[in-house]
């Protein structure tokens, strides 16, 4: 009597991501009409095309006025070493004068 065995090869790829904590800063500027009422949003990206996807940074609607500085603390995946960023707002009404930002991660920034 022979045994028949039925192998099955499963193959299951584990796809996580560890979330760390981004130390934004931004600062808009100081001219006329230089702030912005709408949403913020800030994508970070790391090497190898890493980044963060869209980031809304919280606040009501006057939190980026003329010359303001503001600091957010934000949770994303983590993308290693920042290289760069895209910020956008969506105020259709103004522009928007941004100053600087400042991305500190695990206490290295990046101006």
């Amino acid at each position: 009597m022979s045994d028949n065995y039925n192998i099955y090869i499963l193959n299951i790829n584990f796809f996580f991501w560890i979330e760390i904590e981004y130390s934004i800063t931004v600062k808009t500027g100081d001219f006329r009409n230089s702030g912005t009422n709408g949403p913020v949003y800030i994508n970070i990206f790391g090497r190898d095309n890493k980044q963060t996807g869209d980031l809304l940074l919280p606040g009501n609607n006057k939190v980026f006025t003329q010359s303001s500085t503001r600091k957010f603390q934000i949770n994303a995946i983590d993308i290693g070493k920042p290289q760069r960023i895209i910020i956008r707002h969506e105020d259709k009404s103004t522009g928007w004068y941004v100053d600087y930002i400042e991305i500190s991660v695990h206490n290295f920034l990046v101006r």
